[in-house]
């Protein structure tokens, strides 16, 4: 039994908990930004889903209709790599768009959330999917590509090794390839850390194993702890996009161009209410879309 005294000592500290100014107006504010997104979304029914997207991103500023899933400060904060399932019923939504956010997701997710997407839309919607392209990648940096080279060195030199103290072997080209395609993310940093192998096993591997069993070792270099930090461990490329796609149900899989869409319910770059792609990742990056039959 509790006491008397102690009981009385609770109910205080519960009292004082709940109506903490500070609390107070967070859960005030937390309630204005919730009606907000009801509002712009039609109480979570504008039929637009934006995977991996949060309210918090404001550089540049996604479309206010759509309804944002990602694993916080989203409409939706869901753990897609844990738990890859939509909370939407069964064709229900039009149309679903998601930039670099299947990269983070493991092998064994991607299917699942790709099999999520098809039991939710519509017959005839549409999903439109950007990637870093792991193939692209690997040929840019065979052919010695400078502007892809100096891209992800310059972030390297500037943010692990001048900001955060990483050591100078983290400025060799070859992480230009391997830290996009296998990475993690340490807290207080929230940049995306390479995995490291030299150079010379780095170039003996891509020599001597096909694509795919390539991707596989460069994944296999992260500890379970890197794996669960968030970063990517999923190399996406158009044939093994296209394939899950197929094996999901999808069909008119095509590749598409940096601002090109062929989705009538999708605008790009121009105008209010379109979705403004990031240009400076577009050389790297694969743009796929693909359709619900009717």
């Amino acid at each position: 039994m509790i006491s008397m005294t102690k009981a009385a000592k609770l109910i205080s500290f519960a009292t004082q908990f709940l109506l903490n100014p500070k609390r107070v107006a967070y859960k005030k504010k937390v309630h204005k930004k919730r009606l907000f997104r009801r509002i712009v979304t039609k109480n979570f029914s504008s039929r637009k889903v934006a995977l991996g997207e949060r309210n918090s991103y404001i550089q540049p500023l996604f479309p206010l209709d759509w309804i944002r899933i990602d694993w916080a400060e989203a409409d939706y904060n869901i753990n897609l790599n844990r738990n890859p399932t939509l909370p939407f019923k069964n064709s229900s939504q039009n149309v679903i768009y998601t930039a670099h956010m299947i990269e983070h997701l493991s092998e064994e997710s991607v299917p699942k959330l790709l099999d999520e997407c098809y039991r939710i839309l519509k017959p005839g919607g549409y999903i439109r999917i950007e990637a870093p392209d792991a193939e692209k990648l690997v040929d840019l940096y065979l052919a010695n590509d400078e502007m892809m080279l100096r891209h992800f060195r310059k972030f390297r030199q500037d943010i692990l090794i001048n900001k955060f103290g990483y050591p100078n072997c983290f400025e060799e080209d070859h992480l230009s390839v391997l830290g996009e395609i296998s990475n993690y993310i340490v807290p207080g940093q929230w940049v995306h850390i390479p995995v490291y192998a030299p150079k010379d096993e780095f170039d003996r591997k891509l020599k001597q194993l096909d694509l795919d069993v390539f991707f596989d070792w460069c994944i296999s270099l992260q500890t379970p702890e890197q794996r669960d930090s968030g970063g990517h461990q999923s190399a996406i490329y158009f044939s093994k996009l296209e394939r899950m796609l197929n094996s999901s149900g999808f069909s008119k899989i095509e590749k598409v161009d940096f601002g090109i869409t062929k989705i009538p319910t999708i605008k790009l770059n121009t105008g209010f209410g379109s979705i403004k792609e990031k240009s400076h990742r577009s050389f790297y990056s694969i743009y796929v879309e693909a359709s619900k039959l009717c």
